[in-house]
C-alpha cells in the first residue's frame, strides 16, 4: 500500500504518475469521479485505445454537478467506447440535493495484478496534475487482502440499475442530457474580488504550478489534438506554454476555428441585423458569463480585435463607448424567446471597416465557406481572425473536425502565426 500526497509536490504523488505506470498494460480501466473533463482522460488516450483493441473493459462513471460536466467532453468518450459492446460503459450521475462525489480508480493488468487508488483527485487535468490531492493506491501483489472486488462492484453498480440517479449514456441521448439540464449548465459565478484583493490573495499564497511537465499535451497516435500541429515533415509541435488561453479551454486550446455560414458572413453582404457569428455551444461551459438584461441571458461583454488575412497589420476595433461586443447565450434566459445559439455578436463598425479596407486594397471580403479563428487571449479580450486564403485556410480546415465539419478547437501553436 502507498500514501500519495502531492502538498509534497512531488510528481511521484499524483495520480497521472500512477495512471501512467498501470495502463499501459491494462485490460480493465474502471472509474468513478465527482468532475471529469476529457483533457485528464486524453492524457492516456493511446493506452485507453490499446486497451480497447484487445478486447478490454472501459467503465467510466462521472457526476452531473454545479455545472461542472461538457457535453462535449461525454461526446469524446461516447464515440471513443461507441460498438466496442456490453464490457465498455458510461454513466452520469447526479442529484438535485447532493454532489456525485467519488473519486475511485481500478485497473485490472494482462499479468492478473489488480490496481485501485482511492482518494480525493476527480478525474480531470488539474486534479490528477496540479492539485493538492491525497490518495491511497494498493495493489493485489503487495496487498493480497485488499477489497478490490469491493472497489469494482462499486464503480459497475452504476450499471447494473439497482442504484438511483444514473443514467447511462451514449451518443444518441446526449442532447437529450443537455435539453434536461444535466450536463452544459453555467458554472456558478465566484464572488467578484478587487484587483488589490487578488494581488493580495497571490502574495499570501502564491501559485503551484503543475506538476507534470508538459500536461495537457495529449500523445502522439491518439486522436486528434487541438494544441499539436503536423509540420511538413509530419512529426509533431508542441505549442509553447506561454500563449496558452486563460480561459481554460481543453487540451491547452487558445480558442476555437469555425467553418463560416450565410448566416456568419450577411453583414459582409450588407444585409440587416448584428453582426455575429454562431459559436459551438460546446464553448459556453469554459465563458464566465452572467445573467444580463431583461430576459437574463448569460453573456459576456468583450473587447474585441480583428483582422483579414489579406490586410497584413490592420486592426479592425469597435468602440466600446457606443457599444459593446459580447458572446450572449441566446435562448438559456429565465425567459426563453428564441433557440439556444451561442452568439459572438462582433458588431458593425469591424464589418464596415473590413469592408471599405478590402475594397480599397481590391481584395475579398470573408464569405461562406472561409474561416474564422476565434482566439481568447484573456478574461475579455478576443482576437477574430478571419482566414479566406491559402495554404492557411486549408490548415485551418483540417482543424475543423467537430459536429460534423462545423468547428474545432484551434491549438495554441497556430496564434503565433495569426495576427
Amino acid at each position: 500500500m502507498r500514501y500519495l500526497d502531492t502538498g509534497s509536490r512531488d510528481v511521484n504523488q499524483t495520480v497521472h504518475r500512477w495512471l501512467a505506470e498501470v495502463l499501459p498494460d491494462a485490460t480493465l480501466f474502471a472509474c468513478q469521479t465527482g468532475y471529469f473533463g476529457r483533457e485528464g482522460l486524453d492524457e492516456f488516450e493511446t493506452d485507453i485505445r490499446a486497451l480497447l483493441d484487445r478486447g478490454g473493459e472501459f467503465h467510466l462513471v462521472v457526476g452531473s454537478n454545479d455545472g461542472g460536466l461538457r457535453s462535449a467532453d461525454l461526446r469524446h468518450v461516447a464515440e471513443l467506447i461507441d460498438g466496442r459492446g456490453l464490457g465498455c460503459t458510461l454513466h452520469v450521475v447526479g442529484a438535485s440535493d447532493v454532489l456525485m462525489h467519488p473519486k475511485t480508480y481500478y485497473v485490472e493488468t494482462r499479468s492478473g495484478v489488480k490496481h485501485a487508488l482511492v482518494g480525493s483527485a476527480n478525474l480531470t487535468l488539474r486534479g490528477i496534475t496540479a492539485n493538492v490531492e491525497a490518495a491511497l493506491a494498493i495493489d493485489s501483489v503487495g496487498d493480497p487482502d485488499a477489497p478490490f472486488d469491493q472497489i469494482l462492484e462499486a464503480i459497475l453498480a452504476w450499471g447494473s440499475g439497482n442504484r438511483p440517479n444514473s443514467i447511462k449514456v451514449n451518443l444518441s441521448n446526449i442532447d437529450d442530457l443537455v435539453l434536461a439540464g444535466a450536463v452544459d449548465l453555467l458554472a456558478p459565478t465566484p464572488p467578484n474580488a478587487t484587483p488589490a484583493e487578488s494581488e493580495q490573495r497571490k502574495k499570501l499564497f502564491p501559485a503551484l504550478g503543475t506538476m507534470v511537465a508538459g500536461s495537457g499535451r495529449r500523445k502522439k497516435g491518439g486522436s486528434s489534438a487541438p494544441n499539436v500541429i503536423p509540420t511538413p515533415d509530419g512529426e509533431a509541435t508542441d505549442e509553447p506554454d506561454e500563449v496558452a488561453s486563460s480561459w481554460g479551454l481543453p487540451g491547452g486550446s487558445i480558442g476555437i476555428v469555425k467553418r463560416l455560414t450565410s448566416l456568419d458572413t450577411k453583414a459582409f453582404r450588407g444585409e440587416r441585423g448584428t453582426p455575429h457569428i454562431a459559436l459551438p455551444r460546446d464553448l459556453a461551459a469554459f465563458l464566465p458569463m452572467s445573467p444580463y438584461g431583461r430576459n437574463g441571458e448569460p453573456r459576456i461583454n468583450v473587447r474585441v480585435a480583428a483582422y483579414l488575412d489579406t490586410l497584413p497589420g490592420t486592426t479592425f476595433l469597435h468602440d466600446p463607448s457606443r457599444s459593446e461586443a459580447n458572446i450572449t447565450y441566446v435562448g438559456m434566459g429565465m425567459v426563453v424567446k428564441s433557440h439556444r445559439d451561442l452568439r459572438f455578436n462582433y458588431l458593425k463598425p469591424i464589418t464596415n471597416g473590413i469592408v471599405d479596407a478590402a475594397a480599397r486594397a481590391q481584395v475579398p471580403v470573408p464569405s461562406e465557406g472561409d474561416i474564422a479563428a476565434v482566439l481568447f487571449d484573456d478574461a475579455q479580450a478576443v482576437r477574430l481572425v478571419f482566414v479566406t486564403q491559402e495554404p492557411l485556410l486549408r490548415e485551418l480546415a483540417a482543424l475543423v473536425t467537430e459536429s460534423n465539419g462545423v468547428w474545432g478547437w484551434l491549438p495554441a501553436a497556430l496564434a503565433t502565426r495569426l495576427p
